[in-house]
């Protein structure tokens, strides 16, 4: 995959500085906007989590359950700057950069639960970036002198990171406790094609609206918990046999977990699949 992002490289540098590439253009393309990141396992892990502290306070009398929220980890933010080499009028090529944030934080996945001892607040924080790099073939359909349609797809590489926190405090405290953190990265192949409409305010500057998707699903993630312990992310169900009750969730380990009390164990796989809606400018050189 390195090959052919090295050699679009080289083309639209040589198109920029070579006189024989004259006749093609060359453009900067910036944009942002909202996405949607899959998350599967991730959503499953702050899910099971909250399932279980509501069955922590079922099953002892003297709790209550206060608050429950725990929203959906799914909403991002896109942002990327291509370069895009001209072709003529219907057909172009792109070699992009780009970054994905989404974040999930302990004002938006908590419990709080009044205990004899005292009220306390238990939160599960997760945040989720991504740094996609990718080579664009775009197809262009002009539909008057200013407006143009277009698809584009496309094939990269993409650099993924999640860091995930078990957080704790009295009610009326203003800072959390974290007894458990960690955090992994890993890289993999994306898959990319979208749509847009551009329009062209004059021979330098347009403006457009683009919809995307992607497929990435990244796994083997080199983590480190709290400590400094160092492993691969793991995803795995454990039993709790008091609530009897199975909990997905991720860890940083040596070896996958073994015993009863565990199943489905394996290498934590996180899908920053999804779509983005963006708007961009796009500046011709």
């Amino acid at each position: 995959m390195r090959k052919p992002l090295v050699l679009a490289a080289v083309v639209l540098l040589a198109a920029a500085v070579t006189p024989a590439f004259a006749g093609l253009t060359l453009s900067l393309r910036l944009a942002g906007g909202p996405g949607y990141l899959a998350l599967k396992d991730a959503n499953t892990v702050l899910k099971d989590w909250e399932t279980w502290q509501i069955k922590q306070v079922e099953s002892n009398k003297k709790y209550a359950l206060e608050e429950d929220k725990v929203g959906s980890f799914h909403g991002a933010v896109d942002f990327d700057a291509e370069l895009i080499l001209g072709l003529g009028r219907h057909f172009a090529l792109g070699v992009s950069a780009g970054a994905l944030y989404a974040s999930l934080s302990e004002k938006s996945a908590f419990v709080t639960v009044a205990k004899p001892a005292g009220t306390y607040t238990y939160a599960h924080s997760m945040t989720a970036s991504a740094f996609p790099v990718i080579v664009s073939g775009y197809g262009m359909l002009p539909l008057s002198a200013k407006l143009t349609l277009y698809v584009k797809a496309g094939a990269g590489l993409i650099w993924g990171k999640i860091v995930e926190r078990e957080a704790s405090k009295l009610k009326t405290s203003e800072t959390y406790s974290y007894p458990a953190y960690q955090s992994a990265a890993s890289r993999g192949k994306i898959l990319a094609a979208g749509a847009g409409l551009s329009f062209a305010v004059d021979d330098n500057l347009s403006f457009f609206l683009e919809v995307s998707g992607r497929k990435a699903e990244l796994t083997d993630f080199d983590g480190e918990a709290k400590g400094g312990f160092k492993g691969a992310l793991y995803s795995f169900e454990q039993y709790d046999t008091k609530l009897r009750y199975w909990q997905r969730r991720f860890e940083v380990m040596e070896h996958s977990p073994q015993g009863s009390i565990f199943r489905n164990q394996g290498k934590a796989k996180i899908d920053f699949s999804g779509f983005s809606t963006k708007l961009g400018l796009a500046l011709k050189f």
